[in-house]
Protein backbone atom coordinates (compact mmCIF):
# COMPACT_ATOMS: atom_id res chain seq x y z
CA UNK A 1 0.00 0.00 0.00
CA UNK A 2 0.96 3.16 -0.67
CA UNK A 3 1.68 5.83 2.55
CA UNK A 4 -0.07 8.71 3.45
CA UNK A 5 2.84 10.84 2.30
CA UNK A 6 2.89 9.35 -1.06
CA UNK A 7 -0.68 9.64 -1.79
CA UNK A 8 -0.87 13.10 -0.34
CA UNK A 9 1.94 13.92 -2.90
CA UNK A 10 0.15 12.50 -5.70
CA UNK A 11 -3.39 14.36 -4.97
CA UNK A 12 -1.62 17.27 -4.43
CA UNK A 13 0.90 17.12 -8.01
CA UNK A 14 0.71 19.65 -10.58
CA UNK A 15 -0.74 18.30 -13.70
CA UNK A 16 1.76 17.88 -16.39
CA UNK A 17 2.16 20.30 -19.13
CA UNK A 18 1.24 18.83 -22.45
CA UNK A 19 3.72 18.07 -25.05
CA UNK A 20 4.45 20.47 -27.21
CA UNK A 21 3.18 19.16 -31.20
CA UNK A 22 6.30 19.31 -33.61
CA UNK A 23 5.54 20.92 -36.83
CA UNK A 24 4.44 18.28 -39.63
CA UNK A 25 7.42 18.14 -41.89
CA UNK A 26 7.12 15.63 -45.06
CA UNK A 27 9.56 13.20 -45.61
CA UNK A 28 11.16 11.72 -48.39
CA UNK A 29 12.37 8.64 -48.37
CA UNK A 30 15.49 6.99 -50.07
CA UNK A 31 16.57 8.69 -53.38
CA UNK A 32 15.61 5.90 -56.50
CA UNK A 33 18.50 5.32 -58.85
CA UNK A 34 18.26 6.85 -62.12
CA UNK A 35 18.33 3.63 -64.26
CA UNK A 36 18.08 5.76 -67.20
CA UNK A 37 21.38 6.91 -66.75
CA UNK A 38 22.68 4.13 -65.10
CA UNK A 39 22.54 1.20 -67.27
CA UNK A 40 24.06 3.36 -70.27
CA UNK A 41 26.65 4.30 -68.01
CA UNK A 42 27.80 0.38 -66.95
CA UNK A 43 27.04 -0.83 -70.24
CA UNK A 44 28.29 -5.03 -71.00
CA UNK A 45 29.78 -4.68 -66.83
CA UNK A 46 25.28 -4.23 -66.35
CA UNK A 47 24.76 -7.36 -67.93
CA UNK A 48 28.12 -9.23 -66.39
CA UNK A 49 27.12 -8.56 -62.75
CA UNK A 50 23.51 -8.94 -63.49
CA UNK A 51 23.68 -12.77 -64.84
CA UNK A 52 27.26 -13.51 -62.93
CA UNK A 53 25.22 -12.74 -59.67
CA UNK A 54 22.44 -15.05 -60.80
CA UNK A 55 25.33 -17.81 -61.97
CA UNK A 56 27.00 -17.38 -58.40
CA UNK A 57 23.53 -17.97 -56.96
CA UNK A 58 22.60 -20.67 -59.12
CA UNK A 59 25.92 -22.58 -58.42
CA UNK A 60 25.29 -21.78 -54.85
CA UNK A 61 21.95 -23.92 -54.98
CA UNK A 62 23.03 -26.77 -56.48
CA UNK A 63 25.76 -27.36 -54.15
CA UNK A 64 24.30 -26.74 -51.28
CA UNK A 65 21.52 -29.37 -52.86
CA UNK A 66 24.02 -31.80 -53.71
CA UNK A 67 25.40 -31.56 -50.28
CA UNK A 68 22.16 -31.81 -48.76
CA UNK A 69 21.19 -34.88 -50.90
CA UNK A 70 24.88 -36.54 -49.65
CA UNK A 71 23.79 -35.78 -46.37
CA UNK A 72 20.73 -37.29 -46.08
CA UNK A 73 21.71 -40.74 -47.96
CA UNK A 74 24.70 -41.73 -45.79
CA UNK A 75 24.42 -44.16 -43.25
CA UNK A 76 23.21 -42.51 -39.69
CA UNK A 77 26.71 -42.65 -38.07
CA UNK A 78 28.43 -40.49 -40.14
CA UNK A 79 25.18 -38.08 -41.07
CA UNK A 80 25.95 -34.40 -39.78
CA UNK A 81 24.34 -32.88 -36.93
CA UNK A 82 20.51 -31.64 -37.33
CA UNK A 83 22.07 -27.88 -36.95
CA UNK A 84 24.55 -28.32 -40.21
CA UNK A 85 21.67 -29.50 -42.11
CA UNK A 86 19.12 -26.89 -40.99
CA UNK A 87 22.09 -24.29 -41.91
CA UNK A 88 21.89 -25.93 -45.60
CA UNK A 89 18.50 -25.89 -46.20
CA UNK A 90 18.26 -21.68 -45.49
CA UNK A 91 21.61 -21.52 -47.88
CA UNK A 92 19.45 -23.65 -50.25
CA UNK A 93 16.52 -21.27 -49.72
CA UNK A 94 18.02 -18.47 -49.81
CA UNK A 95 19.75 -19.09 -53.23
CA UNK A 96 17.15 -20.54 -54.85
CA UNK A 97 14.47 -16.95 -54.18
Amino acid sequence: MISKQHRRALLDAEPEAEATKEPYTKSFGEPLPEWHTAIPTWGVAWKIYQYGLGAAFGILMLLTSALILRALSSNRARRPKKANLIVLVLLFMFASC
